[in-house]
């Protein structure tokens, strides 16, 4: 064996930022490792991405990828918030194939990479749970086999066939639980089985991803990483050759600069949309979760004139400070509702109403003092405080001091009080339509409706008539 030492880079959960993916090709150009991948969930969720979009042009994010020559990118779950068409035009931009072994015949499952006289294996894993967050039915016939079933599968066969040197998965997905340590990432869904992967005979490397973690370490003989996300960081590995068997050594590069944004990206989103009734800025997220806001009023208003709806329901994505400032740029809007949503009007009973309004409640505590704090009450060992709606439309009084479940009285319709049994129309996103525990009631609710045009888009239409 001629080769004794190799490096690889690798990426994951970019979400299309593209100044830092500017500032880690610095570092890809400076080392020029032999293998070089991408675990996925490349480019939704930034300005630039949202640009390429809206514009319907190349990705700028995969324009760079294809410069730096990566080897390839594993099927993130956010890669299908592409529309069918979108996505086969960012695969036929990639010069690098998209895989992953358990979505049939949809990807490619594994790539072969001779570095040398070494063959190195990696193969794709894409988390199963992707269907269960498609608000717009984009994988509607795609098959997703259980992440860990279809690489315990596929694994010894592909060892086997390719008489593999090394074998790397790539597992767009992550741990149920620290692997160094105790603590609890979800409660026992089966959405992040990274654990029983490390526990599969013939890995010599097993990247992660998916939640925005930084991890580096070694179980069960089986090295293990996961570099992070939006481009804080990425994971440099070393594969050496020593006393009959391949070490590896991992470690996780963090990324402080950032390039400059393009001028056709700045200059898109500093296009002025119109002017807001006020100035509808908040600075503490906690307290405008407890005592309402001008912003949520505002954005209540909004949605119901759309659709129409007696109630209202959203969301501020657990961001500590937003809203608008009166006068309002498309930067203004996509900052405050970063999401492709669109907007769906259900049916749902009085009963169904003060069961979420119970909900979003339930992730306050009342401590000895009198004082307000987010709780373990929505899941008993993860802290979920971003399980909040804000529901417009009623009025209602809140007894925090009261047991979760019951704390919600006095709920009114404009003059008449809520009936359990009644019927409302409800606007609210198409993905907390779909019902996802802890708001398992919109998924038992009737949809009537829902847009064509996503909830930004909406926003400037209103905006811009509002003027």
């Amino acid at each position: 064996m001629r080769c004794k030492s190799f490096s690889a880079i690798v990426t994951s959960d970019i979400h299309g930022e593209l100044r830092r993916f500017e500032t880690i090709a610095a570092h890809i150009r400076q080392q020029k490792p032999a293998l070089l991948l991408d675990n996925g969930d490349l480019l939704q969720g930034s300005f630039e991405h949202m640009y390429d979009t809206a514009h319907e042009c190349d990705s700028q994010v995969i324009a760079l990828a294809n410069e730096l020559g990566y080897d390839a990118m594993i099927f993130g779950n956010h890669e299908f918030n592409e529309t069918p068409q979108r996505l086969h035009q960012l695969r036929k931009q990639a010069t690098f194939p998209w895989i992953s072994c358990n979505i049939g015949d949809f990807a490619q499952p594994y790539i072969v990479k001779m570095i040398e006289d070494v063959k190195v294996v990696v193969i794709g894993v894409t988390t199963h749970f992707t269907p269960h967050w498609d608000e717009h039915g984009y994988t509607k016939g795609l098959n997703f086999q259980q992440a860990y079933e279809a690489l315990a599968a596929q694994l010894p066969r592909i060892r086997q066939q390719e008489e593999a040197d090394i074998v790397i998965v790539s597992y767009h997905g992550g741990f149920a639980q620290d692997p160094n340590g105790t603590w609890i990432f979800d409660e026992g869904t089966g959405e992040n089985e990274a654990e029983k992967m490390l526990y599969l005979p013939g890995i010599d490397l097993l990247i992660t991803g998916h939640q925005h973690m930084q991890f580096v370490g070694k179980k069960n003989g089986v090295s293990y990483i996961q570099p992070g996300s939006h481009g804080t960081a990425f994971a440099s590995v070393t594969f050496t050759y020593e006393h009959g068997t391949w070490q590896v050594a991992a470690q996780i590069v963090p990324v402080v600069e950032e390039a400059p944004r393009k001028p056709q990206v700045e200059t898109w989103l500093a296009e002025t949309i119109g002017k807001a009734p006020a100035r509808l800025t908040y600075n503490d997220l906690q307290q405008t979760m407890i005592q309402g806001h001008p912003y949520i009023d505002w954005f209540h208003q909004f949605q119901r004139h759309i659709t129409g709806a007696d109630i209202s329901v959203t969301e501020l994505f657990f961001q500590e400070q937003g809203g608008l400032p009166q006068h309002v740029t498309r930067e203004h809007i996509r900052r405050c509702y970063p999401r492709d949503n669109v907007l769906v009007t259900l049916e749902m009973t009085g009963a169904q109403i003060c069961a979420a309004l119970e909900q979003s409640a339930a992730v306050f505590a009342t401590y000895e003092d009198g004082t307000l704090d987010y709780a373990v009450n929505v899941y008993p060992n993860t802290l979920q405080p971003y399980q909040f709606d804000f529901i417009g439309g009623v009025t209602f009084t809140c007894q925090w001091q009261q047991p979760v479940g019951q704390r919600i009285t006095d709920v009114q319709v404009g003059a008449h009080a809520m009936q359990m049994d009644a019927v409302y129309t409800v606007a609210v996103n198409s993905f907390r339509a779909m019902g996802h525990p802890p708001f398992t009631m919109y998924q038992q609710a009737n949809e009537i409706k829902r847009t064509v045009e996503t909830i930004p888009q909406l926003l400037e239409r209103y905006i811009r008539k509002s003027v």
